[in-house]
């Protein structure tokens, strides 16, 4: 009966954190006309930590959040593709350290920026890598908090 109470527990902190990320991205893009890429670096990284049923379960909420939301085509298919690879990146990270939240966050905000829009990474550098280094902190957070949901760790 735990196990199961664990499991929930997980999924439950994996959607209020893809929550909190969308609010938080929303709110900085309403406030001051950009955004840090905190979308990017949760659909990346709470798909380590979930089983297949509940990456199932949390990959269907990720599509029905997107399906409502006004996103350009190419961005749009490339954040629906996000979560799949984070789960399939499972196994190629399959350490559980804080080194590989910062990595696969830096990875997958440098993939996005040459795929979708490259003109903004030689605009201003400094921002970049300030946006870098704070959705990095952020993937960090979720990294340290769903172990402990993972852990079944009381947070």
């Amino acid at each position: 009966m735990t196990e199961i109470r664990f499991r929930i527990s997980k999924l439950i902190g994996a959607t209020l954190f893809l929550l909190i990320a969308i609010i938080l991205q929303i709110k900085f893009a309403a406030s001051f006309a950009w955004t840090f890429d905190f979308l990017i670096v949760s659909a990346l990284l709470l798909p380590l930590f979930l089983t297949f049923s509940e990456f199932v379960f949390f990959y269907g909420f990720f599509v029905l959040i997107f399906s409502g939301l006004l996103v350009p085509g190419g961005e749009q298919v490339f954040m629906l593709s996000l979560p799949i690879v984070g789960f399939l990146s499972k196994n190629f990270f399959p350490w559980q350290s804080w080194f590989s939240s910062f990595f696969v966050s830096a990875i997958g905000i440098g993939v996005f920026y040459l795929l979708i829009s490259t003109r903004n990474l030689g605009v201003y550098p400094p921002f970049m890598l300030f946006n870098l280094a704070i959705s990095s902190l952020f993937g960090w957070a979720i990294f340290l908090l769903m172990r402990g949901f993972e852990r079944g760790n009381n947070i």
